[in-house]
Protein backbone atom coordinates (compact mmCIF):
# COMPACT_ATOMS: atom_id res chain seq x y z
CA UNK A 1 0.00 0.00 0.00
CA UNK A 2 0.81 3.79 -0.88
CA UNK A 3 3.34 5.14 2.44
CA UNK A 4 2.28 8.53 1.40
CA UNK A 5 -1.26 10.01 1.74
CA UNK A 6 -3.36 12.25 -0.74
CA UNK A 7 -2.04 15.17 1.62
CA UNK A 8 1.36 14.00 1.20
CA UNK A 9 1.18 13.97 -2.31
CA UNK A 10 -0.44 17.27 -2.82
CA UNK A 11 2.36 18.64 -0.99
CA UNK A 12 5.18 16.95 -2.64
CA UNK A 13 3.40 17.73 -6.14
CA UNK A 14 3.68 21.65 -5.17
CA UNK A 15 7.70 21.48 -3.70
CA UNK A 16 8.10 19.89 -7.11
CA UNK A 17 6.10 22.60 -8.73
CA UNK A 18 9.26 24.49 -7.55
CA UNK A 19 7.38 25.03 -4.19
CA UNK A 20 4.19 26.55 -6.13
CA UNK A 21 1.98 28.19 -3.70
CA UNK A 22 -1.38 27.11 -2.96
CA UNK A 23 -2.99 30.49 -3.47
CA UNK A 24 -1.99 30.18 -7.16
CA UNK A 25 -6.01 30.40 -8.97
CA UNK A 26 -5.42 26.24 -10.63
CA UNK A 27 -3.76 25.23 -7.57
CA UNK A 28 -6.50 26.90 -5.33
CA UNK A 29 -9.33 25.35 -7.70
CA UNK A 30 -8.07 21.62 -7.10
CA UNK A 31 -6.06 21.52 -10.33
CA UNK A 32 -3.16 19.24 -8.12
CA UNK A 33 -5.60 16.95 -6.84
CA UNK A 34 -7.33 15.92 -9.96
CA UNK A 35 -4.11 15.24 -11.71
CA UNK A 36 -2.89 13.03 -8.54
CA UNK A 37 -6.27 11.28 -8.64
CA UNK A 38 -5.44 10.90 -12.64
CA UNK A 39 -2.54 9.83 -12.94
CA UNK A 40 -2.58 6.85 -10.39
CA UNK A 41 -4.70 5.13 -13.27
CA UNK A 42 -2.86 6.99 -15.82
CA UNK A 43 0.51 4.98 -14.40
CA UNK A 44 -1.37 1.73 -14.09
CA UNK A 45 -2.86 1.20 -18.13
CA UNK A 46 1.08 2.98 -18.87
CA UNK A 47 2.88 0.13 -16.98
CA UNK A 48 -0.22 -2.54 -18.43
CA UNK A 49 1.32 -5.44 -16.53
CA UNK A 50 -1.44 -7.13 -14.42
CA UNK A 51 1.57 -9.01 -12.53
CA UNK A 52 2.80 -5.70 -10.88
CA UNK A 53 -0.32 -5.15 -9.37
CA UNK A 54 -1.21 -7.85 -7.57
CA UNK A 55 -3.13 -6.27 -4.68
CA UNK A 56 -5.51 -4.41 -7.05
CA UNK A 57 -6.60 -7.95 -8.91
CA UNK A 58 -9.96 -8.46 -8.93
CA UNK A 59 -12.94 -10.88 -10.41
CA UNK A 60 -16.02 -8.56 -10.80
CA UNK A 61 -18.85 -10.52 -8.06
CA UNK A 62 -21.32 -9.74 -10.70
CA UNK A 63 -21.65 -12.00 -14.13
CA UNK A 64 -22.79 -10.66 -17.44
CA UNK A 65 -25.64 -12.61 -19.29
CA UNK A 66 -25.26 -12.91 -23.24
CA UNK A 67 -28.66 -12.74 -25.12
CA UNK A 68 -29.60 -14.45 -28.49
CA UNK A 69 -27.73 -12.41 -31.72
CA UNK A 70 -25.65 -10.15 -29.34
CA UNK A 71 -21.69 -10.30 -29.49
CA UNK A 72 -21.10 -7.98 -26.80
CA UNK A 73 -21.57 -7.57 -22.59
CA UNK A 74 -21.38 -4.34 -20.89
CA UNK A 75 -18.59 -4.74 -17.80
CA UNK A 76 -21.14 -4.82 -15.08
CA UNK A 77 -20.94 -1.06 -13.74
CA UNK A 78 -22.22 -1.97 -10.27
CA UNK A 79 -18.53 -3.26 -9.52
CA UNK A 80 -15.51 -1.69 -9.43
CA UNK A 81 -14.03 0.09 -12.58
CA UNK A 82 -11.52 -1.66 -14.05
CA UNK A 83 -8.45 -0.16 -15.21
CA UNK A 84 -7.32 -3.56 -17.37
CA UNK A 85 -9.51 -6.27 -18.06
CA UNK A 86 -7.01 -9.54 -17.96
CA UNK A 87 -9.36 -12.50 -18.22
CA UNK A 88 -13.05 -13.38 -19.28
CA UNK A 89 -14.36 -16.82 -18.34
CA UNK A 90 -17.56 -18.77 -19.37
CA UNK A 91 -20.08 -20.73 -17.01
CA UNK A 92 -21.71 -22.22 -20.22
CA UNK A 93 -24.58 -22.13 -18.36
CA UNK A 94 -28.16 -20.13 -19.08
CA UNK A 95 -28.56 -19.92 -15.02
CA UNK A 96 -27.16 -17.34 -12.93
CA UNK A 97 -23.84 -18.54 -11.37
CA UNK A 98 -22.90 -19.03 -7.63
CA UNK A 99 -19.52 -17.62 -8.17
CA UNK A 100 -18.53 -19.99 -5.18
CA UNK A 101 -19.29 -22.86 -7.02
CA UNK A 102 -19.23 -22.71 -10.79
CA UNK A 103 -16.49 -24.13 -12.89
CA UNK A 104 -15.62 -21.69 -15.35
CA UNK A 105 -13.98 -21.98 -18.76
CA UNK A 106 -11.25 -19.40 -19.91
CA UNK A 107 -12.22 -17.31 -23.10
CA UNK A 108 -8.81 -17.22 -25.20
CA UNK A 109 -8.01 -13.23 -25.31
CA UNK A 110 -8.08 -11.27 -29.03
CA UNK A 111 -8.50 -8.18 -30.74
CA UNK A 112 -11.22 -6.29 -32.19
CA UNK A 113 -9.72 -6.49 -35.37
CA UNK A 114 -9.38 -10.04 -35.03
CA UNK A 115 -12.75 -10.52 -34.01
CA UNK A 116 -14.21 -8.19 -36.96
CA UNK A 117 -12.50 -10.52 -39.38
CA UNK A 118 -14.46 -13.78 -38.06
CA UNK A 119 -17.25 -15.62 -40.17
CA UNK A 120 -20.26 -13.99 -38.02
CA UNK A 121 -22.75 -16.99 -39.96
CA UNK A 122 -25.67 -17.25 -38.14
CA UNK A 123 -24.99 -21.14 -38.36
CA UNK A 124 -21.87 -20.96 -36.06
CA UNK A 125 -22.82 -22.16 -32.74
CA UNK A 126 -21.25 -22.61 -29.58
CA UNK A 127 -20.40 -21.33 -26.55
CA UNK A 128 -18.10 -17.58 -26.35
CA UNK A 129 -14.38 -18.29 -27.40
CA UNK A 130 -12.69 -15.44 -27.78
CA UNK A 131 -13.01 -11.75 -26.01
CA UNK A 132 -11.39 -8.68 -26.25
CA UNK A 133 -11.92 -4.94 -24.40
CA UNK A 134 -14.41 -2.72 -26.27
CA UNK A 135 -14.78 0.44 -24.51
CA UNK A 136 -16.62 -0.22 -21.44
CA UNK A 137 -17.99 -3.41 -22.81
CA UNK A 138 -16.37 -6.62 -23.81
CA UNK A 139 -16.36 -8.41 -27.28
CA UNK A 140 -17.10 -12.36 -27.96
CA UNK A 141 -17.22 -14.50 -30.57
CA UNK A 142 -18.93 -16.19 -31.68
CA UNK A 143 -22.07 -14.39 -31.71
CA UNK A 144 -24.74 -16.15 -29.17
CA UNK A 145 -27.33 -17.67 -30.96
CA UNK A 146 -30.75 -19.85 -29.26
CA UNK A 147 -29.17 -22.81 -26.55
CA UNK A 148 -26.03 -21.10 -26.14
CA UNK A 149 -26.75 -18.04 -23.79
CA UNK A 150 -24.68 -18.02 -20.72
CA UNK A 151 -22.62 -16.04 -18.18
CA UNK A 152 -19.57 -14.20 -18.76
CA UNK A 153 -17.20 -13.34 -15.51
CA UNK A 154 -14.63 -10.81 -15.48
CA UNK A 155 -11.00 -10.37 -14.20
CA UNK A 156 -8.88 -7.50 -14.02
CA UNK A 157 -7.21 -4.48 -12.17
CA UNK A 158 -9.06 -2.33 -10.60
CA UNK A 159 -8.94 1.66 -10.85
CA UNK A 160 -7.92 3.01 -7.73
CA UNK A 161 -11.40 5.35 -6.30
CA UNK A 162 -10.50 8.98 -6.16
CA UNK A 163 -9.09 10.65 -3.05
CA UNK A 164 -10.41 13.59 -0.96
CA UNK A 165 -7.80 16.50 -1.45
CA UNK A 166 -6.22 17.12 2.33
CA UNK A 167 -7.38 13.23 3.06
CA UNK A 168 -4.95 11.58 5.42
CA UNK A 169 -5.96 8.04 2.91
CA UNK A 170 -3.99 6.53 0.88
CA UNK A 171 -4.02 4.43 -2.38
CA UNK A 172 -3.52 0.87 -2.71
CA UNK A 173 -0.98 0.79 -4.77
CA UNK A 174 2.52 -0.92 -4.20
CA UNK A 175 4.55 2.29 -2.15
CA UNK A 176 6.93 2.19 -5.08
CA UNK A 177 4.46 3.42 -7.37
CA UNK A 178 4.84 6.57 -5.26
CA UNK A 179 7.35 8.80 -6.50
CA UNK A 180 5.58 8.08 -10.49
CA UNK A 181 2.58 9.14 -9.34
CA UNK A 182 3.72 12.39 -7.95
CA UNK A 183 5.83 13.26 -10.99
CA UNK A 184 2.69 12.43 -13.46
CA UNK A 185 0.72 14.27 -11.91
CA UNK A 186 3.27 17.34 -11.39
CA UNK A 187 3.80 17.18 -15.25
CA UNK A 188 0.03 17.28 -16.06
CA UNK A 189 0.31 20.55 -13.51
CA UNK A 190 2.98 21.85 -14.97
CA UNK A 191 1.98 21.88 -18.67
CA UNK A 192 -1.83 23.26 -17.55
CA UNK A 193 -0.08 26.20 -15.88
CA UNK A 194 1.72 26.87 -19.37
CA UNK A 195 5.48 25.41 -18.03
CA UNK A 196 5.89 23.31 -21.17
CA UNK A 197 9.38 22.48 -20.95
CA UNK A 198 9.27 21.78 -16.89
CA UNK A 199 6.30 19.29 -17.90
CA UNK A 200 8.49 17.14 -20.50
CA UNK A 201 11.36 16.92 -18.08
CA UNK A 202 8.63 15.48 -15.28
CA UNK A 203 7.40 13.41 -18.08
CA UNK A 204 10.67 11.65 -18.48
CA UNK A 205 11.48 11.28 -14.52
CA UNK A 206 8.54 9.78 -14.60
CA UNK A 207 8.95 7.24 -16.74
CA UNK A 208 12.47 6.71 -15.47
CA UNK A 209 10.63 6.28 -12.10
CA UNK A 210 8.34 3.96 -13.56
CA UNK A 211 11.18 1.51 -15.63
CA UNK A 212 13.21 1.76 -12.06
CA UNK A 213 9.86 -0.02 -10.37
CA UNK A 214 9.04 -2.43 -13.06
CA UNK A 215 12.41 -3.75 -13.38
CA UNK A 216 13.02 -3.99 -9.57
CA UNK A 217 9.67 -5.93 -9.31
CA UNK A 218 10.01 -7.89 -11.95
CA UNK A 219 13.27 -9.06 -10.71
CA UNK A 220 11.60 -9.71 -7.07
CA UNK A 221 8.70 -11.61 -9.07
CA UNK A 222 11.92 -13.75 -10.65
CA UNK A 223 13.47 -13.95 -7.79
CA UNK A 224 10.38 -15.66 -6.12
CA UNK A 225 9.22 -18.03 -9.21
CA UNK A 226 13.36 -19.55 -8.93
CA UNK A 227 13.22 -19.86 -4.84
CA UNK A 228 9.91 -21.88 -5.43
CA UNK A 229 11.29 -24.28 -8.29
CA UNK A 230 14.43 -25.05 -6.08
CA UNK A 231 12.54 -25.35 -3.17
CA UNK A 232 10.41 -28.48 -5.04
CA UNK A 233 13.69 -29.18 -6.91
CA UNK A 234 14.33 -32.81 -6.45
CA UNK A 235 17.08 -33.74 -4.14
CA UNK A 236 19.74 -35.99 -5.63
Amino acid sequence: MSTLTMANMQAEVLLTLNNEQTDHPLISAGLHVRAINEAVNRLIRMVGNADLFPEKHVRLATAAATSVSANTISIPSTATPLAIVTKVTCTESSSAPTLAATTEKPLGESDMETIGLLNKATTTTGYPKLWARYGESILYHPTTQTGYTTYLVVYGIAEEAALVSGAATTFGLNARWDQAIVFLAAADVAMKMGYADRAVELDDWAKRRIADSVNIMARQRNSRRFSLRAAWAPRG
